[in-house]
């Protein structure tokens, strides 16, 4: 089976500036025509990852307090294990994970 979609991954909590920079991502990447999801539970960055796996998603998007200060995400993909950080200029992720 062919794994496809971004799941972005929000470490930090709920009502956290990471949380809502993530929902952001989320809405702009689904509004590229990208399919993305996110957890809502806000599980820990190893059972997000599980998460993002089990629903066969081709890469992740990470965000957590350190990249939120840094104004960059870390992208990772989930074939090939190949991981980056990239700004957070949504057009720029867009471009990238299309």
């Amino acid at each position: 089976m062919k794994r496809e979609g971004v799941f972005v991954i929000v470490v930090g909590g709920f009502y956290t500036p990471q949380w809502w920079e993530g929902l952001r991502i989320l809405y702009e990447l689904r509004d590229s025509g990208i399919p993305a999801d996110v957890d809502y539970r806000q599980r820990s960055l190893r059972a997000q990852l599980r998460a993002a796996d089990k629903a066969n998603c081709h890469q992740v998007v990470i965000i957590g307090e350190d990249e939120w200060e840094e104004g960059s995400v870390v992208v990772r993909d989930l074939v090939t294990g190949k991981q980056e950080r990239l700004p957070l200029a949504v057009a720029d992720l867009a471009n990238r994970l299309n």
